[in-house]
């Protein structure tokens, strides 16, 4: 249950050393840092909105689509359920910059203690502890920042459960601030993109795998990347990547 009066600060077991961990409850006197807002993974569209959003939006089949997959709830559930952050009892996908910032005084302190370990002399003891903890550091980094991306779909993305003929992702399209255009083969830009991707990222492998990879936006998707859809399901739409150029998404 969560407390009706002031602000809290919820600290909760991870993944990384979770079993040293003590869940507690801190309150805090200051409520100027609190916020108010609805978590994409519940304001987000769900499953069997999809469709019929695009229907209703009047914006461009593709950028409807784009938009489609943006503000679905599913992307941002995977994502928090892959990394282990799925947590029910707390909107992590909509925390404020109070805890965000707290998170980021946590590894820089834990940072700046191993770099005093270094300075005193303690090399051996150092590389030890730096082995074991470097790992676990850099997860809570990409945690931190998976999480902060996310607060700020949820901000934009807000209550979709609403009827969907009022056409939501044109009003989420322009709280974004910026104009999504597809890019069309023959230009010359579209080649140096594609240059770009072929050069950086490694090719899909089937299978369990870690390291790049592409990630579908759905299970249907999921599974055509092996091999084909549903026969009653023959769309299919997959983001390979969103290359930023200024003040426009190509």
């Amino acid at each position: 249950m969560v407390p009706e009066n002031d602000m809290h600060m919820y600290y909760k077991k991870g993944i990384v050393y979770g079993y040293r961990a003590e869940e507690r409850l801190e309150e805090r006197d200051d409520v100027d840092g609190a916020d108010d807002g609805i978590e994409v993974r519940h304001g987000g569209l769900r499953w069997r909105q999809l469709g019929f959003a695009v229907a209703h939006c009047k914006l461009d089949r593709r950028v409807a689509n784009f938009m489609n997959v943006l503000c679905y709830q599913g992307v941002y559930r995977y994502a928090l359920m892959e990394m282990g952050l799925d947590v029910s009892d707390i909107p992590i996908g909509m925390v404020s910059n109070v805890h965000l910032e707290r998170c980021e005084e946590l590894l820089l302190e834990l940072l700046k203690r191993l770099k005093l370990m270094e300075a005193v002399g303690l090399k051996a003891e150092f590389y030890l502890v730096w082995n074991c903890v470097s790992v676990g550091h850099m997860y809570v980094a990409y945690a931190l920042e998976t999480v902060r991306d996310i607060t700020v779909a949820s901000y934009l993305i807000g209550d979709m459960t609403g009827p969907t003929i009022d056409d939501p992702l044109s009003k989420r399209y322009k709280k974004l601030g910026c104009s999504i255009s597809s890019m069309e083969k023959g230009l010359n830009k579209y080649h140096m993109i594609l240059t770009y991707l072929e050069r950086t990222y490694e090719p899909i492998e089937v299978g369990d795998h870690f390291g790049r990879a592409i990630v579908c936006f759905d299970a249907a998707v999921e599974a055509a990347k092996y091999a084909f859809m549903a026969v009653d399901r023959p769309e299919g739409f997959l983001i390979l990547a969103i290359v930023s150029l200024g003040e426009q998404v190509l």
